[in-house]
């Protein structure tokens, strides 16, 4: 009994959560692709002897199993997979290859993997935000909110509505931060917000009714909330954010500055 205990507490050890996060896409990618939308996929690796594979192999691998499942979903043409995310955790199978054989040549995992569908060669127009402004934009219309917004806020950033998934995040992400580093305000967990889009089935890319929004600043706990969207086309687009109080319902603060 003795060795079987320790022999599993080994096992346990040796079959320990890896997460792993490849490279992100920097801005000039970003300027030059579509986010077409977000893959997931799982499988059974086995790890011969427990000697993991090196993290390149890992997303090798991931790269591939996610590439097919975004041709299964319908993802088409000239698409590769961007901004991995890898996490493997143990299996069962491991416990019962032990008993069955009372010893171990080496243990499974569960891997999980994700990563964003990103379209090549986008043709431009509508879709396509001016990046060398973009910096500034989000600096000027940052300081508005700072300016006008109650201190010790609690806020939430829900969406920004456009059509480049990839532009949406990027502002969202932009916002968090730079109202994180006034130091005035609280913002809700990004883990929370994401919870929150995966059971209510909206993208932060896509619109959001004030009434849904307000609903929403609620389940999180917020006082205001952060909506907005990106206007116009081509040469002429906007970047406008509005703040909604969640009590009132009232639009306590607005942004609006030319991409």
């Amino acid at each position: 009994m003795k060795i079987q205990f320790y022999g599993l507490l080994i096992l346990f050890v040796l079959s320990s959560c890896i997460t792993m996060q490849g490279e992100q896409m920097t801005l000039e990618e970003r300027s030059v692709t579509q986010i077409l939308g977000k893959v997931t996929t799982t499988w059974t690796a086995y790890n011969f002897m427990n000697i993991p594979p090196s993290e390149t192999a890992i997303e090798n691998k991931a790269n591939l199993e996610l590439l097919a499942a975004a041709r299964q979903q319908g993802f088409t043409g000239n698409v590769e997979i961007k901004n991995i995310r890898v996490n493997s955790s143990f299996h069962a199978l491991t416990v019962l290859m032990f008993f069955t054989n009372g010893c171990f040549f080496g243990n499974f995992q569960k891997v999980e993997a994700s990563g964003d569908v990103v379209a090549y060669n986008f043709a431009g127009g509508a879709g396509m935000i001016n990046q060398a402004r973009l910096g500034n934009v989000l600096e000027t219309v940052s300081q508005t909110l700072v300016e006008r917004l109650p201190e010790n806020s609690t806020i939430a950033v829900l969406n920004v509505s456009s059509l480049n998934r990839g532009d949406s995040e990027y502002i969202i992400n932009e916002l968090e931060y730079r109202l994180v580093n006034s130091g005035k305000f609280n913002i809700v967990d990004r883990r929370r917000l994401d919870q929150i889009r995966n059971e209510l089935d909206f993208q932060m890319s896509g619109d959001v009714s004030d009434a849904s929004a307000i609903s929403i600043g609620n389940m999180l706990g917020a006082n205001i909330v952060l909506t907005g969207d990106v206007s116009g086309a081509a040469a002429s687009q906007w970047l406008n954010i509005k703040a909604l109080d969640v009590r009132t319902a009232r639009i306590i603060a607005m942004a609006r500055e030319q991409l």
